[in-house]
């Protein structure tokens, strides 16, 4: 992916390596985002187009609408162009953000006209393409002049309409405000890979001819948008700077041409964008939307640049007078001295993403205290990017041949400067602070015509062409970038790094031995050819230890990432942790509370308990008391019962007894008056 460009004329160097300044994110983190992203869009019917606003369909994600919300709130714009309604969810969530504002009006264009597409008194609805030539003219018609314009392009999303749209809609968009291209998320941005070119590579081309146009990374915030690096805000108008200076302690004019006598501020310059110079070398490592602490700000004229690139700027300067200037462009001014001041406390936890220090650390005593001071507030993979001065350049070199040294008030040999640097020295400085450079870009500059003088009909002929050959002496500046090491990090690396550094001295040393000319001018010894060849293979193993070193930087860098992705997500583990642990000390407070409700409830139970055994003790000796009294009762009536059982037996038996004698009386009566009977009949006949 390209990095953005900022309007500046870009650097060899950066265009090799322009993707690697783009805001990053740990390769694990990044994973679990575009995961989540595909499973979300995805799952469409449950997630994005089952989104409703007041029962209106959306299709959008509810944290690109929040965004929506803040951005709103923030620039509370007089005009919103919304280009493809649909089912006008979407400008019914514009209206109603605005009403909670009290102010705005949304224009609506849709190819389409739909009769059930809701009503609102903020929002007109244009029937119409949004990139032909009518509903252009007919929205400037509507904006009055002075109003304030955002615009959400949302239509065809075809790379051609989307880039026709930006061209449209880039000069209606005012300063400030925002030109948002939706769904930049497709053709594999992460989701939906095959769906063929579109926002995002629409936004891609044409960020490359719209330097006032840059994507407003802290709008994505929360890692889940449908438009990455689709939040395009358009930079604010910049003032011209003056070119005045003043001598102070903290900022050097190295590299910086013309200027006029001192005034009341330090180091206030007009900046050539157009060139390649150092501003604009250091500017593009910074890129956009990073957060920065500038150490020497001056008056800010280059904070002002930083925050047109929306950047957010902590600083430090020593000046008052300087410092309240920069704090119209700067978050933060700090009035301290780099040296002798405790600024690094005042900033407390505050961290950053860069570090910049331009022309800044030759002005101090002891640098490397300054840088490791500062070291503390980078976050975890943030940079330093540094310029210094060249002392080595050709033109010092001569004049210190005519036995000069002449201090002046710009240059490389400003006279506020109390350190000088090459770049073997500049490596060691970033050594001892516990940085590793990572990179080194050189502003060259011409050898004569500059600010240091010095007789050019005395210089040798071949001391002459020597100077030309010498990258070192060709040297203005350096713009250095460098990432803080950890304690013990990457030492073996360091080591190796150190040794190259050493062969490529001994290489250059051979080199100038073999092209020092002698008396007449003319190589020593007189075999020019020769020594040639073997300047000529020197250079190229030069050339060769000087790749080597190249890749055994970009091995340490790649380390260095390897590193902080392993930081990151052990600082995400231990953030866990501490969740965790926090969690389990919550759950422990809450058990100990319970247990001790518990214990409190079971302390009332075995009270109640015991109550209640002993009116169960008082019950049984009741119990058992008129238990011994039914004994006794059933005793005496078991007495009676058995008394009166022995009765009716001796009853029963007198009865029985009585029934015999009746039997025999009863017997015998009849066998008597049988008797009778018969002798009666025979007596008295048949």
């Amino acid at each position: 992916m390209a990095r953005v460009k900022v309007g500046f004329p870009e650097s060899p160097e950066a265009a090799e390596d322009r993707s690697e300044h783009e805001p990053r994110e740990p390769d694990a983190q990044r994973i679990l985002v575009d995961r989540f992203h595909d499973l979300y869009y995805q799952k469409a019917d449950r997630t994005w187009q089952a989104t409703r606003w007041l029962g209106v369909p959306v299709a959008k994600c509810p944290l690109d609408l929040w965004i929506y919300q803040e951005i709103l709130a923030e620039l509370q714009p007089d005009v919103i162009i919304e280009s493809g309604t649909s089912l006008g969810g979407s400008s019914l969530y514009l209206a109603s953000i605005c009403d909670l504002l009290d102010h705005g009006r949304i224009y609506s264009v849709d190819v389409a006209a739909d009769g059930e597409r809701p009503q609102h008194p903020r929002i007109e609805h244009l029937i119409g393409s949004s990139t032909s030539p009518s509903i252009l003219a007919d929205l400037q018609a509507r904006i009055a002049p002075g109003e304030s314009v955002l615009v959400l392009l949302h239509s065809d999303h075809a790379r051609s309409h989307v880039l026709a749209e930006l061209e449209a809609y880039r000069r209606l968009v005012t300063p400030g405000s925002y030109l948002i291209v939706e769904d930049t998320n497709v053709n594999g941005h992460p989701v939906f890979p095959d769906q063929g070119p579109g926002p995002w590579e629409a936004v891609d081309e044409f960020l490359r001819q719209a330097p006032e146009l840059v994507p407003d990374l802290d709008r994505e915030k929360f890692f889940l948008t449908f438009n990455p690096r689709g939040f395009l805000r358009k930079r604010a108008a910049t003032p011209p700077l003056t070119a005045v200076r003043e001598e102070s302690p903290h900022r050097a004019g190295t590299g910086r041409q013309g200027g006029e006598a001192a005034e009341a501020l330090p180091y206030d310059f007009q900046l050539d964008l157009t060139a390649d110079n150092t501003y604009v070398r250091a500017l593009q490592l910074v890129g956009t939307d990073q957060r920065v602490l500038e150490l020497g700000c001056a008056t800010g004229y280059v904070s002002r640049l930083l925050a047109d690139l929306g950047c957010r700027v902590t600083a430090i300067e020593r000046h008052p007078g300087a410092a309240a200037k920069a704090r119209e462009v700067c978050e933060l001014v700090l009035t301290a001295d780099l040296e002798t001041d405790d600024w690094s406390r005042e900033l407390e936890e505050e961290r950053f993403d860069v570090l910049l220090a331009m022309d800044v650390l030759e002005h101090l005593r002891d640098p490397a205290v300054c840088l490791r001071r500062a070291k503390r507030h980078l976050k975890p993979g943030g940079r330093a990017i540094v310029s210094v001065p060249n002392v080595a350049h050709g033109s010092v070199r001569l004049s210190l041949l005519e036995g000069r040294f002449d201090y002046q008030d710009l240059g490389l040999l400003d006279r506020t400067h109390l350190r000088f640097f090459t770049r073997s020295s500049v490596e060691e400085l970033f050594r001892d602070a516990g940085y590793l450079v990572t990179r080194i870009q050189r502003v060259e500059a011409p050898i004569f015509g500059g600010e240091v003088s010095f007789d050019r009909s005395l210089v040798p002929p071949g001391l002459l062409d020597w100077l030309e050959h010498d990258e070192e002496a060709r040297t203005y500046q350096f713009v250095v970038e460098a990432q803080p090491l950890a304690p013990g990090l990457h030492g073996r690396l360091q080591s190796r790094l150190a040794e190259l550094g050493a062969e490529n001295d001994v290489l250059r040393a051979q080199i100038r031995d073999l092209t020092r000319p002698d008396a007449a001018g003319e190589p020593r010894g007189g075999e020019t050819v020769r020594l040639r060849a073997e300047v000529g293979d020197l250079r190229r193993r030069l050339a060769a230890r000087q790749q080597e070193l190249a890749a055994a930087r970009e091995h340490s860098r790649q380390l260095l990432e390897q590193a902080r992705a392993l930081r990151s997500g052990l600082e995400a583990g231990e953030r866990e942790l501490q969740r965790l642990h926090e969690a389990i000390e919550r759950q422990e407070e809450e058990a100990g509370r319970y247990v001790g409700s518990l214990r409190q409830h079971l302390t009332a139970k075995a009270d109640e308990l015991r109550q209640l055994h002993e009116v169960v003790e008082r019950q049984e000796e009741e119990v058992r008391r008129y238990v011994g009294s039914l004994r006794q009762i059933l005793s005496a009536r078991e007495d009676e019962l058995r008394n009166a059982l022995d009765a009716a037996a001796a009853a029963d038996r007198n009865f029985r007894d009585a029934e015999r004698d009746l039997r025999a009386v009863h017997s015998s009566l009849w066998y008597r008056l049988a008797n009778v009977y018969w002798r009666l009949r025979k007596r008295l006949g048949p």
